[in-house]
């Protein structure tokens, strides 16, 4: 009888616990549990970004629980649920924030039937940042390209937006500019500095670019202070500069002609179109180029135009070609003569010089030469001559010249500091300056000689038995 009291008592508590409405009521019979137990929450804090967004929180309970709010004034925050039972989740969303000010609220998780404070949660929203601090220089960025840079701050996602620039709505080609870090975004904290580098390709046209561009949020939200829009712009390509030819020096059938310009650009192709002129009209004679792997910049290049028709007219016409385009620079006109007859002069030379004409004096220590040069070219005469060189065993010696006729020049070469009784090798070369060719043909343009001398030496006097004589 005892026994069966005992099942029976046992039985009547087991029925009594899973009858139970909630998880608490079987702790009536047994030992409190611990606050942690009874209700706890995944998160304390909660810290939205101004654009909005939604953030979870993990429910732990034994008990049924509610949800409040408080401080919610503004509606700002919202919240999944507002009552449960034991293991859940709570779905807790904000709102996007375009104000200036800051938003706050708590949220209130309490568990029934127990003796135990409410589980709290703070919720934060701070206003929207979002502003230009440095904009980008607006000066036109060269047709060789360039970057120019921005400083904003956002707390918001953002996004630069291409505007249409002018009445007829055009909005223009983005594909010749790259922005670093993109033309879009995520925010930050506000506070630090999101750094913009607009980069420009090269504009090898001839049409100004021009792009106008906004930083704004890329969510729904709308800003009362937006920053302003700003427009940048690109130079439009240029054809060469400053193409110009000169002739330096027009010969009979040929001339030389010096061709320059600048450019911005990668120069393709340049050089001379010569015209022949027939009566009132012209035709392409030939096109020369400097014979150079690669055009300069900067160009600078020597030309020569070679074998024209005799007692011809011609106009020479520069051009050169880069990337923009071709331009063409001043034409210079210029007319052959008729090559010359028996006009052909030896040049410069040294007077005699195989027969005696270069004169040597001797003694211990040094040595003397001088010899004549004569230029038979005339009208320059002696002043044709362009330099005279000594060299004595491979070392070159200073001389002295003086004109004694209307085409000679008398040089005199010193040479000291010879040993004594010894044998010396000499050189001469004479170089005639350039001779115009409409004068004539010039056989010989340098002239050179070499020979030899030797110093004096000592000699013994056998008669007085002095001091030797300086003898031969």
């Amino acid at each position: 009888m005892i026994k069966l009291t005992k099942i029976t008592i046992f039985i009547s508590a087991l029925l009594a616990f899973v009858s139970c409405d909630t998880a608490e009521d079987a702790f009536s019979v047994g030992d409190k549990p611990k606050e942690n137990e009874i209700l706890s929450l995944s998160r304390s804090q909660i810290s939205f970004k101004p654009d909005g967004e939604s953030f979870d929180i993990q429910i732990s309970s034994i008990a049924k629980w509610e949800v409040s709010m408080t401080n919610n004034n503004s509606g700002q925050f919202s919240v999944s649920s507002t009552s449960g039972k034991g293991n859940g989740t709570l779905t807790v969303t904000c709102k996007p924030n375009s104000t200036q000010n800051s938003f706050s609220a708590e949220l209130l998780v309490s568990p029934l039937n127990f003796e135990m404070e409410p589980v709290k949660v703070s919720l934060n929203q701070n206003n929207a940042t979002f502003s230009i601090e440095r904009t980008p220089s607006l000066e036109p960025i060269p047709e060789e390209g360039g970057s120019v840079t921005m400083t904003a701050y956002s707390s918001l996602n953002w996004e630069i937006a291409v505007l249409p620039h002018d009445a007829d709505g055009n909005v223009g080609d983005v594909s010749w500019l790259s922005v670093t870090p993109g033309m879009s975004g995520e925010g930050n904290d506000g506070n630090t500095p999101i750094e913009y580098r607009f980069t420009w390709l090269p504009n090898y046209t001839e049409k100004e670019r021009i792009i106008r561009l906004q930083l704004k949020p890329s969510t729904d939200m709308t800003l009362s202070n937006l920053p302003q829009p700003f427009t940048l712009t690109q130079e439009t390509g240029t054809r060469p500069q400053g193409v110009t030819c000169i002739v330096d020096n027009l010969g009979v059938i040929d001339a030389d002609v010096t061709l320059e310009y600048i450019s911005r650009s990668q120069v393709r192709d340049c050089g001379l179109r010569i015209f022949k002129i027939d009566g009132r009209s012209e035709s392409l004679f030939n096109t020369i180029r400097p014979d150079v792997s690669n055009f300069a910049n900067a160009g600078n290049y020597k030309l020569q135009i070679k074998d024209l028709p005799e007692n011809s007219s011609f106009r020479i016409e520069p051009f050169v070609e880069n990337e923009v385009g071709v331009a063409t620079g001043v034409s210079r006109d210029i007319s052959t003569g008729l090559k010359p007859e028996n006009m052909t002069y030896q040049g410069v030379s040294i007077v005699n010089a195989d027969n005696g004409g270069i004169a040597v004096s001797a003694d211990l220590n040094s040595a003397t030469l001088s010899f004549t040069v004569i230029s038979d070219v005339e009208p320059l005469g002696p002043d044709r001559i362009a330099s005279v060189t000594m060299t004595v065993n491979g070392n070159f010696v200073n001389g002295i010249a003086e004109k004694i006729d209307s085409d000679k020049w008398n040089y005199v070469f010193k040479v000291t500091g010879l040993q004594s009784n010894q044998e010396y090798q000499y050189s001469i070369e004479v170089k005639g300056k350039d001779l115009p060719r409409e004068m004539g043909v010039v056989v010989n343009n340098t002239t050179s000689y070499s020979g030899h001398f030797k110093t004096q030496g000592m000699t013994p006097d056998f008669e007085d038995n002095e001091k030797p004589n300086v003898g031969a």
